[in-house]
């Protein structure tokens, strides 16, 4: 589920838990390639974490990006420029 892998990622980056009712105040819906994806995005005093994710045929597409907060923050066209990118064997 969206929010215990939330939590998960916010531990990694040192942050505490959230509940249910705080999902939206660190996940928005993206569009990406054809495809309806979350993007999650938290930061602490010094490291960020963003994932986009998506339920395909069954299985759930996961990409990552962490590190340093300025690093990421300024990587985010780039990232999304590789989402955009993902093609899959049955698109044309």
């Amino acid at each position: 589920g969206k929010l215990p892998n939330i939590n998960r990622w916010r531990e990694q980056i040192g942050l505490s838990p959230i509940k249910e009712t705080e999902v939206n105040k660190v996940a928005s819906e993206i569009s990406a390639a054809g495809q309806k994806m979350i993007l999650v995005n938290m930061a602490n005093e010094k490291n960020r974490v963003v994932v986009a994710f998506f339920k395909r045929s069954e299985k759930t597409w996961f990409f990552k990006m962490s590190g340093d907060d300025s690093t990421v923050s300024g990587s985010m066209d780039s990232f999304k420029k590789i989402l955009e990118s993902l093609k899959f064997n049955d698109q044309k």
